[in-house]
């Protein structure tokens, strides 16, 4: 199992933004927020599950305003998707086919919190059908 605590990520329009002569660019907050994650999970001591699993989120926002959860939880996602990657770089998990990796996922919002804004998140590892 593995259980990160993060704070709540940053909500912008464009995670990705072009400029007026064609290239793009990933905004500072969702690069510095990556770099969170980073450190966090290394701290762990680089924890890893392979194969299916399930996926349990916790959610308190900064404010009562009314969000748009699949974008935040893609802002997570694609931040915890590079550490959890074995190390011969093949994506074994949450990278690739998430219908065949992610097979359970369940939200509990929590209410507001100036002071305490964040998502828990806990990774399970679930058996797949050969019972592996």
């Amino acid at each position: 199992m593995i259980h990160f605590t993060l704070p709540y990520p940053p909500t912008t329009g464009n995670h990705t933004t072009g400029t007026n002569v064609g290239r793009h660019y990933t905004d500072p907050r969702i690069v510095e927020y990556r770099r969170i994650v980073w450190l966090r999970w290394v701290n762990m001591k680089r924890p890893h599950i392979d194969g299916p699993v399930s996926i349990a989120w916790r959610v308190t926002t900064p404010d009562a305003r009314r969000r748009d959860w699949d974008n935040c939880r893609k802002v997570i996602m694609d931040a915890i998707s590079p550490p959890l990657k074995p190390s011969n770089q093949r994506a074994s998990f949450i990278d690739g086919d998430h219908m065949a990796v992610i097979r359970a996922e369940s939200m509990v919002y929590l209410g507001a919190s100036k002071t305490n804004a964040g998502v828990e998140i806990v990774i399970d590892g679930i058996a797949n059908e050969e019972g592996k």
